[in-house]
């Protein structure tokens, strides 16, 4: 699979998921941490230009949340990992 390809197929199961949820609901969803840089990147530069940027940093068991509401999908935060006891961070 191209990059191309599977930044498009994570960007797709994002808006289907996002499409799924109703007004007042939230979600859940478990992934690899490309997956989310891909979705980040859609997010905040609206392609793929700053997968590698999100990518590089994402901390495994990081938590990123995403907002939908009047003004579209948002990122409200990412990568949050002060769940994390320092020396059991790691990265990817």
């Amino acid at each position: 699979e191209s990059f191309a390809q599977f930044n498009n197929r994570a960007v797709a199961a994002f808006d289907r998921v996002a499409s799924a949820v109703g007004k007042g609901q939230s979600t859940a969803v478990f992934t690899s941490g490309g997956v989310i840089a891909a979705v980040v990147s859609a997010l905040v530069a609206g392609d793929s230009s700053l997968w590698h940027v999100f990518n590089h940093v994402t901390i495994n068991t990081s938590v990123t949340k995403i907002v939908t509401g009047r003004s579209g999908r948002n990122l409200l935060s990412f990568n949050e990992h002060g769940h994390l006891m320092h020396d059991h961070i790691t990265y990817r």
